[in-house]
């Protein structure tokens, strides 16, 4: 008997908390959810707003969705919208709250600046569906607003909510300068200046096109890309100028052409005008009408030389595939070499063994060495520099392919570098004295 009560209590015991579970939290959560959604201006989802109107006294905008995660304006002007503002405009009207209802049924709406309202918001949902809302003044005590969605006859208090709606063209047009994939170009050309030069991309690899073609830094490059990538306009001036002259765009100063392998034409080409007081520069898309205002610091970036994209590695190889090295200072030489088992040899002024931890320090010390600046493109007067007679010559052998050599002139006149040159290359370039002092040990 006692058995059949313990099952008993133990049923009702599983009843009770299944109830719990399934009816009464449940029921619970729809209340709040119901709470929830009663206090809502609008019951709505973001990604279903197909386009939408903000109309306001003095203009009107007009968005459209292009894709779930691009908008294009189609006035006042047609442009591509800026997706991070039409975001958070959207994503403000679908949870702004009413504290209250001020009047269920408002005889005159001008008490409350909704019988001419400061703006109108339209929204067109998918499958026809169409929300307005009306925003009037500000409530006299605080920052709250009236509103009334159209159609219905209460007055609604909503919170501080203004400066989240009331948007202007240059809120909602997107303001990239450049818009492109840095991996999808392919070349970049320079116009700067009186100097010109492309960078070109070739089978992954990138190369300087200029008086001469030379390896380029492929980080560099990309270091570029993604800082222009980021420029943003300042301020949108004229649609369609009459005359680009007067802001020097007729012939402008500095150019800057990307384009990718999908480009058939042109490119995407940005011109530099005249400057602007302290403001930045008169800029424009050449294949586009509109002139805008951008900052210093983008002219600043675009006067970038042809060496500033040079690789500041010395030599680039593999340890391994190394077969001599040869040092030689003024008449004195030191050279090494691999015997045939494979070890490293002095081989001149005498053959001698040889600490291969040294061996490996300096090779390590040259795959090390980094160009402190690039100097001349282009040497017309060696002698200048110490190079016509290089006082100190490296050169490393490999088991494929031509020797390296590293020819050093003259120390700055700071005496904290050296000037210096590959063999066969015309650029000059500064290696710290440092550097030479562990390579030349």
């Amino acid at each position: 008997m006692n058995f059949k009560g313990t099952v008993g209590m133990a049923v009702l015991l599983l009843g009770i908390v299944l109830y719990y579970y399934l009816v009464d939290i449940p029921a619970e959560k729809k209340q709040i959810e119901e709470k929830e959604r009663a206090g809502k201006i609008f019951l709505f989802e973001t990604d279903r707003v197909e386009e939408f109107v903000l109309e306001k006294k003095d203009s009107v905008f007009h968005l459209k969705r292009t894709s779930p995660n691009d908008w294009v304006l189609l006035k006042p002007v047609q442009a591509k919208a800026d997706a991070g503002t039409v975001f958070s405009f959207l994503s403000f009207l679908h949870s702004a709250r009413f504290s209250r209802v001020v009047e269920d049924s408002a005889q005159d709406l001008s008490v409350y600046g909704l019988q001419d309202p400061s703006m109108k918001i339209t929204l067109q949902l998918q499958g026809a569906d169409k929300k307005i809302l009306l925003v009037g003044d500000d409530h006299p005590m605080n920052k709250n607003l009236y509103v009334k969605r159209e159609g219905e006859s209460k007055v609604l208090l909503a919170g501080d909510s203004r400066a989240a709606l009331d948007k202007s063209l240059f809120d909602f047009r997107d303001k990239s300068l450049l818009l492109f994939k840095s991996e999808e170009v392919e070349s970049i050309k320079f116009q700067n200046d009186g100097e010109s030069f492309e960078l070109i991309k070739e089978n992954g690899q990138w190369e300087i096109i200029g008086s001469e073609k030379t390896k380029a830094d492929s980080d560099e490059i990309k270091n570029f890309l993604k800082l222009v990538s980021k420029f943003k306009v300042k301020k949108f001036l004229h649609e369609n100028p009459d005359s680009l002259e007067p802001l020097g765009l007729d012939k402008p100063f500095a150019r800057l052409t990307l384009k990718t392998g999908k480009d058939a034409a042109g490119g995407l080409t940005l011109l530099v005008g005249d400057k602007v007081e302290d403001m930045g520069f008169y800029g424009k898309i050449a294949s586009a009408q509109n002139v805008v205002l951008f900052g210093n610091q983008l002219v600043k970036t675009l006067s970038k030389k042809s060496v500033d994209f040079m690789p500041k590695t010395l030599l680039e190889f593999k340890q391994e595939d190394v077969a001599g090295v040869h040092l030689k200072t003024g008449d004195e030489k030191i050279s090494l070499g691999k015997n045939k088992d494979g070890g490293w040899i002095i081989t001149e002024p005498i053959e001698a063994n040889t600490d291969l931890s040294t061996v490996n320090s300096l090779l390590f010390d040259l795959k090390a060495a980094r160009v402190q600046e690039f100097v001349k493109t282009s040497m017309k007067a060696p002698e200048l520099f110490g190079l016509d007679s290089a006082s100190k010559v490296l050169t490393v052998d490999f088991k494929e392919g031509e020797p390296w050599s590293l020819e050093l002139g003259n120390k700055t006149s700071d005496g904290l570098n050296f000037f210096g040159r590959r063999a066969g290359e015309a650029m000059i370039f500064t290696l710290s004295a440092d550097t030479i002092g562990k390579l030349f040990r």
